[in-house]
């Protein structure tokens, strides 16, 4: 009885022998490749940045992280804009670990800080076409082609009232005096009288498909498309047209 007690204290003594030395094994070889990982990261480092290996450290995983050996070469790289951490990958077996790197070194600092440039770009700016005077413009004056001119203007400081042509402000006529240069705007015009009261005007008007013409007085001013009466000299007769031009009448 005695012997087999003692048997059985040896079996027992050898396999924890067994066993403390198989984990002591493991945890040793997990230690190498964690140190071996972080050797090559810390070459790889110095030769990517150009800086001296004795300036900065790398942190391994922390021991309780087992790290299988790998197969082959490890690939390292920087994940993201700062170059305090890089990654590194296995292919074989798969796994990647993201090691912090560190320095008090101010040179390796501003390397593996680099400063971001957080300042917004400026916004194209905006430019439009725009109406302007072309030379001084007086109260009453009628616009003409050579009055007005078109400038490049920034258009966020442009008013909402402008012109980007001249078509369509033809019989116009200044409501106010502005200066060479100045910007035109609907206030600044009026729709021109293109007939005055006691002007001689040219009357036209279709009697029996013949286009007739006389010279009539007009009667009251008149501006584009408004209807105006007129006198017939000749004839003593009154009649009504329609302004379609300067000192130009159409019979109704």
């Amino acid at each position: 009885m005695l012997i087999n007690l003692n048997c059985l204290i040896k079996k027992m003594f050898w396999c924890f022998f067994v066993l403390l030395y198989f984990f002591s094994f493991q945890a040793l070889s997990q230690q190498n490749n964690k140190n071996n990982m972080t050797t090559k990261a810390k070459e790889w480092i110095a030769s990517e940045l150009t800086v001296p290996i004795e300036s900065f450290k790398v942190t391994p995983p922390d021991k309780r992280v087992k790290v299988s050996k790998c197969k082959h070469e490890i690939k390292f790289d920087f994940p993201f804009d700062s170059k305090e951490t890089v990654r590194a990958r296995c292919q074989d077996p798969s796994w990647q670990f993201f090691l912090r790197v560190s320095s008090e070194n101010l040179n390796t600092i501003n390397i593996l800080r680099p400063k971001i440039n957080t300042k917004k770009k400026e916004a194209p700016k905006k430019m439009a076409y725009v109406l302007v005077a072309s030379k001084n413009l007086m109260v009453g004056e009628l616009l003409k082609e050579d009055s007005v001119k078109l400038e490049k203007k920034l258009k966020n400081m442009l008013p909402v009232d402008v012109f980007t042509k001249i078509d369509g402000l033809e019989n116009q006529e200044m409501a106010r005096s502005i200066k060479a240069g100045q910007i035109i705007r609907s206030i600044d015009i009026k729709a021109a009288k293109l007939i005055k009261k006691g002007d001689k005007v040219l009357f036209s008007i279709m009697a029996q498909g013949m286009l007739v013409k006389a010279t009539v007085e007009a009667l009251q001013d008149g501006k584009m498309g408004e209807q105006i009466k007129l006198l017939n000299k000749d004839s003593g007769q009154t009649v009504i047209g329609i302004v379609t031009g300067k000192n130009q009448v159409k019979g109704l």
